[in-house]
């Protein structure tokens, strides 16, 4: 008599996910908190920069920059806090906008139009005076969304406004700053190793198997983690 066995199908291993109730242990949610952070730093850091050439410092846009970048990670930090805390606890960074800097940086240049350099001095009052006009047009904007949420107009925007319609918007948002971009990475041609780097982590090594000792019972173990597909940032 002939006896076949049936081979089971090589199933790749998935990755493990938590669910919106479950609590992660302490140290993953260090490790995914210091990755979240790791992430949001950079915009953190690239609006203000950005600003910051906006307003016509002159000389003193060294120490405008430090302003702005302290002043933005204070009052991240806290809104974060109040959104976690007391708003609607959705986990997530409350942080700068980067769609706004187009539209400021277009509006600076027909409204006053800067000429000064780096090495020319500029009155205190002058870039003071741009970034109170900055700081009124932005808060004055922020009660459109607030509007729209408040009385429920977001459900019938939705009917009209989808994917195909936000990703050519995000396209020409991101098309606008690569002059920009281009500038910045020439001086920091480092930016573009990690960029290669982060690529080649998430599309090819997310699946990788990394041994880590761990102490158990008095005894060493070895676990085997896709460490490069849970912390891409991180590692």
């Amino acid at each position: 008599m002939d006896f076949q066995t049936e081979k089971k199908p090589n199933i790749a291993p998935k990755r493990p996910f938590l669910k919106a109730k479950h609590t992660p242990p302490i140290g993953l949610a260090l490790l995914y908190g210091f990755q979240q952070v790791m992430v949001c730093v950079s915009a953190l850091l690239t609006v203000p920069l950005l600003m910051a050439q906006e307003l016509c410092a002159g000389s003193s846009i060294a120490r405008l920059r430090q302003t702005l970048i302290s002043s933005t990670f204070v009052s991240s930090g806290l809104s974060t806090i109040i959104q976690t805390l007391l708003g609607m606890r959705l986990a997530l960074l409350q942080g700068t906008a980067f769609a706004y800097v187009p539209s400021v940086q277009g509006f600076f240049k027909e409204y006053k139009s800067c000429n000064a350099t780096e090495e020319d001095f500029v009155p205190e009052e002058v870039y003071y005076e741009r970034l109170a006009l900055l700081q009124g047009c932005l808060i004055a904007s922020s009660f459109a969304p607030m509007l729209i949420g408040a009385t429920g107009i977001v459900g019938v925007l939705t009917k009209f406004i989808g994917p195909l319609t936000v990703s050519p918007l995000m396209m020409l948002l991101a098309y606008s700053q690569v002059e920009t971009m281009v500038d910045r990475v020439t001086q920091h041609w480092v930016a573009v190793v990690q960029a290669v780097t982060l690529f080649a982590t998430i599309l090819y090594l997310a699946e990788l198997k990394v041994p880590i000792p761990r102490l158990r019972d008095g005894k060493f173990h070895w676990y085997y983690v896709d460490i490069f597909g849970q912390y891409p940032v991180g590692f």
